[in-house]
């Protein structure tokens, strides 16, 4: 009788650690398919053509948003730009009833500021100031502005910006204003 409980008991050991697993893997094998529809995303070709609502300076597809002012992509990452320089971006959703805000982020070097003592940044669109601000120190910052939902009915919105001051093309090779680092239009 002892010997019949010993025979049960490893019997029972054989399907718990053997048995057990050899079924799951045989589940496994019956799971999915691929029978499944298949699902395709395809790209509008009006939204190829239309610029993105934000970037960074960085990516090469960003060239073809900065209309103009902007010196080519340098340590990957961020790029001159000259005193006067534009960037064209795709109108977030619903802007035009709400309106959007402008974010660009820019780091005035200290050769900027030992040269010129302070920079005056603006922003307009269409002929319309729609922020500005004065840097007096060099550094990291971000250049917020609202634009009115007026200002923002097409389905592009171009935002044209300007220092009051660069350092000149005759001591660098180039006019230099500030460093772009990314920019944004988002729905406020």
């Amino acid at each position: 009788m002892e010997i019949r409980k010993r025979g049960l008991q490893a019997t029972r050991r054989y399907s718990r650690y053997i048995c057990v697993p050899a079924i799951c893997l045989a589940l496994l094998g019956t799971g999915c398919r691929g029978k499944h529809q298949k699902v395709y995303i395809e790209d509008d070709e009006k939204d190829q053509q239309l610029p993105a609502a934000g970037f960074k300076m960085g990516d090469p597809a960003a060239s073809r948003q900065l209309v103009g002012g902007f010196y080519g992509v340098e340590g990957k990452a961020w790029r001159w730009t000259a005193r006067d320089f534009v960037i064209s971006f795709r109108t977030p959703p619903e802007a035009a009833q709400r309106g959007a805000v402008l974010s660009f982020d820019l780091v005035i070097p200290d050769v900027v500021i030992q040269k010129l003592s302070n920079i005056r940044l603006a922003a307009s669109i269409r002929g319309t100031e729609i922020g500005s601000a004065q840097y007096a120190a060099a550094g990291s910052y971000t250049f917020k502005a609202e634009a009115p939902a007026e200002l923002c009915g097409e389905a592009e919105t171009v935002v044209d910006f300007h220092l009051d001051k660069a350092l000149p093309a005759s001591g660098y090779g180039r006019e230099l204003g500030v460093v772009a680092m990314a920019a944004a239009l988002r729905t406020r």
